[in-house]
């Protein structure tokens, strides 16, 4: 999963089309309809001290913990994907790609 969107700008719209264009040869643009790619259910289980968690694929391996939610591991319809992101020693999980974005 990808997305990012950059604003471009510019005095005038001559200069701001011609800024644009220097960026649309190297745009990527890929499309899959949902069910072409491959699917894995799995299970989100959280560890009993509620500081690790761990994904048990298909109910093929047993992970101690309790199990919290059931996801896929391609795009669904009226899913959110989730990330795992390590900054430092600061560690995200949930749907915010840009979460140690600062504001500034």
């Amino acid at each position: 999963f990808a997305k990012r969107q950059y604003v471009v700008t510019g005095k005038g719209l001559t200069e701001v089309d011609a800024r644009a264009r220097e960026y649309a040869s190297s745009v990527v643009e890929d499309f899959h309809y949902l069910g072409e790619l491959n699917d894995s259910t799995f299970e989100l289980v959280l560890g009993s001290d509620f500081t690790a968690f761990g994904v048990m694929f298909d109910d093929k391996e047993e992970c101690p913990g309790t199990a919290i939610c059931t996801g896929h591991s391609s795009p669904q319809v009226g899913t959110v994907p989730y990330f795992q992101i390590s900054c430092g020693d600061e560690v995200y999980f949930g749907p915010d790609l840009y979460h140690f974005t600062s504001a500034d």
